[in-house]
């Protein structure tokens, strides 16, 4: 993962970063007490929202890789525990469906 770039906006520091897999995304440097005054019960359910939406997002790019590759349908449903029809449909997005 790399650190593409730091700034300061408005007293809160803003960091966007890079995966290895080519996902971007920011974070955003809180003092502690803001975030408690949000409430850390509150703070730790959307800490696993964002984690859970992290994890498909980062099933997805392996599940094109693997399109990419030329792998049957068949088998990377049965590998990502997707259905046939779903990787279907992701390689019609990717526009390697048939004509």
């Amino acid at each position: 993962m790399k650190c593409l770039e730091t700034r300061q906006r408005n007293g809160i520091k803003t960091r966007r970063y890079l995966t290895d897999d080519g996902r971007r995304f920011s974070t955003y440097e809180l003092p502690v007490s803001v975030l408690r005054g949000i409430g850390m019960k509150r703070v730790h359910q959307e800490l696993e929202r964002w984690q859970r939406g992290e994890n498909i997002r980062a099933r997805l790019v392996q599940i094109k890789q693997r399109i990419a590759e030329g792998v049957k349908p068949l088998a990377i449903a049965d590998e990502f525990g997707v259905t046939e029809t779903r990787v279907r449909q992701i390689r019609k997005e990717m526009g390697l469906g048939r004509a």
